[in-house]
């Protein structure tokens, strides 16, 4: 499967869509609150959910 993946996009854009993805979650983890970005969890990982299938998800 990870191959089959692999091969979507042009050789090193594969490995470019997987650093904006973990870059997104790890921004997201460390200064996600609620209070301070005015969304609430179920929001914010249906956001983070979206924004995923879309970088490496649909192609």
């Amino acid at each position: 499967m990870t191959a089959r993946l692999a091969r979507r996009w042009c050789t090193g854009q594969g490995h470019f869509h997987g650093v904006i993805a973990i870059t997104e979650l790890d921004h997201v983890a460390r200064h996600w609150t609620a209070e301070r970005w005015g969304v609430g969890r179920d929001e914010m990982l249906d956001v983070l959910t979206e924004s995923w299938c879309g970088t490496i998800g649909r192609h």
